[in-house]
């Protein structure tokens, strides 16, 4: 975990992390207003949250092949 200092005063941290499913690097952040260690404890609680929720997420791929499965017969012909 990284931080930099805003124009505002605020600091935002950031997290990398390689996401499997998609084979890329990504990056996520949040903001706070310090740079203490509770806030640094919290920006971690926080980037690890988020980083949980999208390696969790379905891919796009994922959600079209759901909704082509859950497809009654009728609405096939439709298309």
């Amino acid at each position: 975990m990284f931080f930099k200092k805003l124009d505002n005063g605020k600091y935002r941290y950031y997290e990398k992390f390689y996401h499997e499913r998609e084979e890329k690097w990504k990056q996520v952040s949040v903001t706070l207003k310090s740079k203490s260690r509770v806030s640094q404890a919290e920006a971690k609680r926080r980037l690890a949250l988020k980083i949980e929720k999208l390696l969790t997420a379905p891919t796009k791929e994922e959600v079209e092949k759901k909704q082509l499965e859950e497809m009654i017969f009728s609405q096939l012909l439709e298309e």
